[in-house]
């Protein structure tokens, strides 16, 4: 750590001539003060920091575009760790295999009945579920949940396909893989958009969608013209000639 220290020049009582050296980090330091109770506690190693409610971030991307973290030159070597082959969205998709009656619980939930094991890269279910007795060990996930909050940050729909896989996963449980979410109703859809499309997640979010792609964030009746209410026999109010005909055109 670099030390800073700031020297007074000049006029100094008992000796004009000295130089005063203050080390402003060694001040701090010699003016920490621990009382014997917080001695005691760090003796005993108890947490220093608590964080209630548990808070746990959930990925979401698209397969094969998570991000991993590596020493520089090792890339290779990252390529083959348990971090490159598992996400905790990727294991939700391998623990809605394994237990049949979790199938219910969304993504966004999942942190509430399932403990995510950053070495292993596993969901594990909460001991408190645990039938006692059962052998091999079985689950009841209808009882109270945990008071654990499971976040899924918030994606632009700029982002495109990653922004609409948010919208299904917070709305679809059960799926065992990515091609699963292009699944609805026994019909599969290219694209996760379409998916959102034909579930009705799109249908009262245009202008918010529109408000994020276009120009200066404006709703897609502010751009074009659209009129509130909008009938089946409403037209837009755009001269041919405008520089927004040409855009739509």
């Amino acid at each position: 750590m670099e030390v800073r220290t700031v020297q007074y020049d000049g006029a100094h009582p008992g000796n004009p001539r000295q130089v005063l050296t203050i080390d402003k980090t060694q001040q701090y330091q010699d003016a920490g003060y621990i009382s014997a109770s917080e001695a005691v506690w760090r003796l005993f190693s108890y947490p220093m920091v608590e964080h209630q409610p548990p808070v746990e971030r959930l990925e979401v991307h698209l397969e094969g575009r998570h991000i991993i973290y590596f020493q520089e030159g090792e890339h290779y070597k990252a390529a083959d760790t348990g971090k490159a082959k598992s996400t905790n969205l990727m294991d939700w998709f391998h623990a809605n295999e394994m237990f049949s009656n979790a199938r219910h619980i969304y993504h966004v939930d999942f942190p509430k009945y399932f403990r995510w094991n950053k070495g292993s890269r596993t969901w594990t279910p909460r001991a408190k579920y645990k039938i006692p007795g059962s052998k091999p060990a079985r689950y009841d996930f209808t009882m109270a949940r945990e008071q654990v909050v499971g976040r899924m940050y918030n994606i632009s729909p700029r982002e495109g396909e990653r922004h609409f896989l948010r919208k299904l996963l917070l709305n679809r449980a059960g799926a065992f893989s990515f091609d699963d979410m292009h699944f609805y109703e026994g019909v599969q859809y290219p694209t996760f958009c379409e998916t959102c499309c034909a579930m009705g997640l799109l249908s009262n979010a245009t202008s918010a969608v529109a408000a994020s792609l276009l120009e200066c964030r404006r709703t897609a009746h502010s751009v074009f013209k659209i009129p509130i209410p909008c009938f089946s026999e409403s037209v837009c109010n755009t001269c041919l000639d405008s520089k927004l005909a040409c855009t739509i055109h």
